[in-house]
């Protein structure tokens, strides 16, 4: 009885997949029909000049005033989860569907692909909840930040039903709203163009490991820069670079943390991330072959293992080249006092 019940479930479980495998298909042909349609394709093609026509003259040069935001962690539930869902959305579009548009094809979303990123917009911000609000990090002897760089717009320029207001001296490449900052109005913070998050957290890396006291019976307790991601029509304007700077800075004023160095991962295969933390001063560590990650290149959703590559940089150089130069008086006033403490006066 018990045999025959189990191999009814399985039959069961079989003929569900072949229905729900039937039915994808089903879509998919009906999908590419509709796609490969003259008047599909027109439509599409219209559209998608308009909206890129419009991206480049709302985003063009290097003169786009945006601001670094610190996400407030003690927001109330709704504002906070508002801002976690635009922030999911940037970053998933940026991680699993990269912008390939030409001018000859333009992007068309599959529809499975469209519950796949669904799915992983709602991971991504459920694990970000989790961060915000701090039910992952016990007893105050781990931290997280989160920074988001905002677009910074003119109220003749963008209508929005909800405007975040922003100090005129927080904004970088100001100039390009004082014109019509004179003609009146006021400036807001619209949509997010990027992210990053900085969360310590225990991180070995191997033999030598020193510098930082662990927790018992774990790893070293480290600052783990993740989820950094910048729009794609924002990119190459140093946003950046900038979100990196403000982390490494934020971490250098941590109380009760004394933290030499900021480690990240980057995919075997992103190049040019790579080439970009090397720039800033990361340096290679190691590379860890068992990783995984998630592929949205069938129509069902897997994980596949990848190889990543653990970056480290030395923020104390960075902090002590941002203080106070060391002048020539400066070195010899320090070159006196350690001179006369020497010698006991």
């Amino acid at each position: 009885m018990t045999e025959h019940f189990s191999l009814r479930n399985r039959s069961m479980t079989i003929t569900f997949r072949g229905l729900l495998t039937l039915v994808t298909v089903v879509i998919s042909l009906v999908w590419s029909c509709e796609a490969l349609s003259p008047n599909f394709m027109a439509k599409r093609a219209s559209k998608d000049a308009s909206s890129s026509s419009s991206s480049s003259s709302s985003i063009r040069g290097n003169d786009v005033p945006y601001v670094i935001m610190k996400l407030d962690q003690s927001e109330g539930r709704a504002s906070l989860n508002e801002q976690i869902e635009e922030i999911s959305a940037m970053c998933i579009e940026v991680f699993f569907n990269p912008d390939n548009r030409s001018n000859e094809f333009p992007r068309m979303t599959a529809p499975w692909k469209e519950l796949q990123l669904a799915y992983l917009r709602n991971v991504q911000g459920g694990d970000l909840n989790i961060r915000a609000r701090g039910l992952s990090l016990s007893g105050g002897k781990r931290k997280n930040e989160m920074f988001v760089v905002r677009r910074v717009y003119h109220t003749s320029q963008k209508r929005s039903s909800k405007k975040r207001p922003v100090n005129l001296d927080d904004v970088v490449n100001a100039d390009s709203l004082m014109s019509l900052l004179e003609e009146g109005g006021e400036i807001f913070a619209g949509d997010v163009i990027g992210f990053g998050e900085v969360t310590s957290k225990p991180f070995g890396l191997g033999a030598g490991d020193e510098g930082y006291p662990a927790l018992a019976g774990t790893d070293t307790i480290r600052p783990i820069i993740t989820n950094l991601a910048v729009r794609e029509d924002c990119r190459r304007l140093g946003l950046g670079k900038a979100l990196v700077d403000t982390i490494c800075e934020s971490v250098t004023t941590w109380e009760d943390f004394d933290f030499n160095e900021v480690v990240l991962q980057v995919e075997e295969d992103n190049a040019g991330g790579i080439k970009f933390y090397n720039k800033l001063g990361f340096e290679i560590v190691f590379t860890d072959p068992a990783c995984r990650r998630y592929d949205t290149s069938g129509i069902f959703l897997k994980q596949s293992r990848i190889a990543k590559i653990c970056m480290k940089k030395d923020i104390r150089k960075s902090s002590s080249k941002s203080g106070s130069s060391d002048s020539p008086l400066q070195l010899f006033n320090d070159f006196r006092e350690s001179l006369l403490a020497g010698i006991g006066i």
